[in-house]
């Protein structure tokens, strides 16, 4: 009897579709014989991918009656997974573990497709930007908030904890607006942020997936960002809150994290406490001080200062203390 077609369920946020790639990859490789189908809220970073058979959004008609139905149903959970919830493997690992596949030692590096006509797109957006602020300067996407991120009332809200605060956002791009093109990744509209020489596309997901694949560096909140940075092999510096980076971050990358947090493993998808109330104990997380702003500020420059090859050299709170 042939083995039944297979449909691998993936839920939660772009992200995480991004780190589940490459063990489904890996599963339909190893099972050449039958049909692998992808169902996920996100279905952009897929596209053009022609390993996975077939590609459905979870709201997909008649998605249960037609694929689902026909097919053995899997639904990887990293978040249920004891080696991910005590911080001892990445997620990407998790999705192997979880699929029944061996886990690689090293992280494996998501791919990504983009076309050909997608990068033409990408490339004359580039020279309208560089006409618009002048000059060829090195193209920074800037990502400060995730999706569940809203504004209210002049601030940030995001109960996961993983938003930057309006001052921290504040502080990098009065850093970068000089020598650097910023394009701000965010749907949020913010208007104390206009006030800045950066460009503010209100772009939707694969076109973001394509910019990050030819712009120059990322910066940003543990969010999609970070992760399309590690498939495209882009530098970056990211910020934790609420989560660990062991769980989700790319060693190749700068990471600032404030000293204490997180305070507790925040158990999404699982019961978490009574009433299954959203967990409180990681806010704060995101409260950086002026000094801690300024020295992450200072440490990002640093890098971007090494990987372009300016000639000022700029340096971290710590080391202008010690040198004082």
């Amino acid at each position: 009897m042939k083995e039944l077609d297979k449909t691998i369920k993936i839920t939660g946020g772009c992200g995480r579709v991004i780190c589940a790639l490459p063990a489904v990859e890996e599963y339909c490789k190893q099972n050449p014989d039958i049909k692998v189908n992808l169902v996920a809220a996100w279905v952009e970073p897929v596209l053009n991918n022609s390993v996975v058979y077939r590609k459905y959004h979870e709201g997909h008609a008649y998605l249960w009656q037609d694929v689902i139905k026909n097919t053995e149903l899997i639904n990887p959970e990293p978040y249920e997974d004891y080696e991910y919830y005590n911080q001892k493997i990445h997620i990407i690992q998790s999705f192997y573990k979880n699929l029944g596949l061996a886990v690689p030692k090293d992280i494996p590096r998501p791919k990504l497709h983009v076309s050909r006509n997608e990068v033409e797109g990408i490339n004359n957006y580039f020279k309208i930007i560089r006409q618009k602020l002048g000059g060829t300067k090195p193209i920074i996407v800037f990502q400060p908030f995730g999706q569940g991120a809203r504004f209210e009332k002049g601030e940030i809200v995001d109960e996961s904890n993983r938003a930057l605060k309006i001052t921290t956002v504040n502080k990098i791009l009065e850093a970068l607006e000089k020598n650097y093109h910023v394009l701000l990744m965010t749907t949020l509209d913010i208007p104390i942020l206009h006030k800045y020489k950066i460009e503010y596309p209100k772009f939707p997901l694969r076109n973001w997936i394509g910019i990050i694949s030819r712009c120059d560096y990322v910066i940003g909140a543990d969010s999609v960002g970070q992760h399309l940075a590690y498939a495209f092999e882009k530098p970056g510096s990211f910020f934790f809150g609420g989560t660990y980076p062991s769980n989700l971050a790319y060693d190749e990358h700068l990471q600032f994290v404030k000293g204490g947090f997180p305070k507790e493993y925040n158990p999404m998808r699982l019961p978490s406490n009574e009433l299954n109330t959203m967990p409180i104990f990681n806010e704060g997380a995101m409260d950086f001080t002026e000094e801690e702003d300024a020295n992450a500020v200072s440490l990002i420059l640093n890098d971007l200062d090494k990987k372009f090859n300016k000639k000022e050299e700029v340096m971290s709170l710590d080391k202008l203390k010690k040198e004082k």
